[in-house]
C-alpha cells in the first residue's frame, strides 16, 4: 500500500512512531499488496520494517480505503490487503492500529469484524498455527472473476455469505460436481460421493505451488472460485515457500446432486482454505 504521509513524535528514549498508510495512489489497489508494489509500496514496507526494529512503541494509522479506484457510490474497501498488512504490523510489534474507512456496506464490515474475532475455521484447521492457514471466504470473493459471481446470504456459510450458482435453467447442473486449483489437481466426484444432506462440506483439492493468477474454482464451468495468488512470495529463493495444500468448502442441493430432492438445483462455495505443506515449514 502507498503512504499518504508520515507523522512521528519523540518522547525522550520512548520513541513513538506513527505511520500513516493508504492506497489512494494505486490504480488497482485491491489486488496490489504492499510488498508487491515495486516503487511506492516496497519503500513504505521498508519504513515499517525499519521502525519496527528501533521504535519501542509503534502505532499504525491504516486506511482501509482507496481513493484511486471509485466504485459508485462508495470508494473501494481494501479487503484483500487487510489481512496480510495486519500480519506485517503484528510482526513489527505495533501496539496500536487506527483503521480509517468510508465503506458504506455495513454487512461487509460487520462480516469482516466477526471473522476477525472468530474465523470459524472447521476442524482440524483450528488446531494449526494461525499463520500456516490462509482462509479465503466471501470477503475475498470477486463478483467478476473467475466469472460473474452472485454473493448471497447463507446462514450455514462462513461469515453468513457464499458464492452461489443457482441457474434458472438446469443445464448448468447436468455435469458432475467438479473442483480444482490452477496448476494443481482437478477432481470430479461420482454421484455416490456427493453429500446428500444439503450442507457445506470441505473437500481436499491437493497440493499446489502458488503462482500469479492461481485460482481455486468449483463447477465444471469454473464459474465459481477465488484468486489466491496474494499468498505468492515472488522471486523467493526457496520456491517451497509457495507450496500449499488446498481445500474447498461446497454445498449442493437439488435433484441434479441429491437423489429425490425437491429443492432447486444449486451450488454454493463459501470458502477456500490453503495450508502450508510440511516441506514449506523446512521440516
Amino acid at each position: 500500500m502507498a503512504s499518504s504521509g508520515r507523522a512521528f513524535r519523540r518522547h525522550g528514549r520512548n520513541a513513538f512512531q506513527i505511520e500513516r498508510y493508504s492506497d489512494h495512489r494505486q490504480t488497482r489497489p485491491s489486488t496490489r499488496l504492499l510488498s508487491r508494489v515495486k516503487v511506492i509500496g516496497q519503500k513504505e514496507e521498508w519504513v515499517i520494517l525499519a521502525w519496527g526494529k528501533i521504535a519501542p512503541h509503534l502505532a499504525i494509522w491504516d486506511y482501509w480505503i482507496s481513493y484511486g479506484l471509485y466504485r459508485f457510490p462508495t470508494p473501494d474497501c481494501m479487503i484483500q490487503c487487510i489481512g496480510p498488512d495486519l500480519k506485517l504490523f503484528a510482526d513489527m510489534h505495533a501496539e496500536t492500529i487506527f483503521c480509517e474507512s468510508e465503506e458504506d456496506h455495513e454487512p461487509k464490515i460487520a462480516g469482516l469484524a466477526a471473522l476477525l474475532r472468530d474465523p470459524q475455521l472447521p476442524e482440524p484447521f483450528r488446531r494449526l498455527p494461525t499463520r500456516d492457514v490462509a482462509d479465503f471466504n466471501w470477503l475475498t470473493f470477486s463478483p467478476y472473476t473467475p466469472g460473474r459471481q452472485n454473493i448471497v446470504a447463507d446462514a450455514e456459510a462462513a461469515g453468513g455469505m457464499a458464492a452461489a450458482l443457482v441457474a434458472a435453467a438446469d443445464d448448468a447442473h447436468k455435469q458432475p460436481l467438479t473442483f480444482g486449483i490452477t496448476g494443481g489437481p482437478t477432481f470430479t466426484l461420482p454421484p455416490e460421493e456427493v453429500p446428500q444432506d444439503g450442507k457445506c462440506h470441505v473437500f481436499k483439492v491437493g497440493p499446489t505451488r502458488g503462482k500469479k493468477r492461481t485460482t481455486a474454482w468449483a463447477h465444471a464451468s469454473r464459474r465459481r472460485g477465488v484468486n489466491v495468488d496474494r499468498l505468492v512470495v515472488p522471486e523467493a529463493q526457496d520456491p517451497t515457500v509457495n507450496d500449499w495444500e488446498a481445500y474447498i468448502s461446497l454445498k449442493v442441493k437439488g435433484p441434479a446432486y441429491v437423489e429425490g430432492s425437491t429443492d432447486s438445483n444449486g451450488l454454493w462455495m463459501d470458502r477456500v482454505i490453503l495450508v502450508r505443506t510440511t516441506r514449506s515449514h523446512g521440516k
